[in-house]
């Protein structure tokens, strides 16, 4: 089975060469590779974001704030109140189990 690019640099601990690659970020403690970041650190906080995407925590916030409108948005259309949205967003941050849209 053939490896892909990410497992190869992973096993080689080598930063990915490939530049034009979807998932390259200019990141050398991650390899340079977004996927292997998610995969060893999960989550990050928009401060580490903002650290691995070159650009300011608050161009971050900003995205994430549109980001969130635009889903809310969407669920709305298909009837889900956007208080529930927010609501179960927010347990995501905290880490809460229940993270259902009722």
């Amino acid at each position: 089975m053939k490896k892909k690019c990410f497992d190869v640099c992973k096993d080689e601990d080598v930063s990915c060469p490939v530049t034009d690659c979807r998932y390259w970020m200019d990141y050398e403690d991650d390899l340079n590779c977004s996927i292997i970041c998610a995969n060893e650190h999960g989550p990050l906080s928009l401060r580490e974001i903002s650290d691995r995407m070159g650009v300011s925590f608050v161009r971050i916030k900003q995205i994430q704030d549109l980001t969130v409108d635009k889903f809310t948005k969407r669920l709305a259309a298909n009837g889900i109140k956007e208080e529930d949205v927010r609501a179960a967003l927010a347990a995501l941050r905290t880490g809460e189990e229940d993270h259902s849209l009722r």
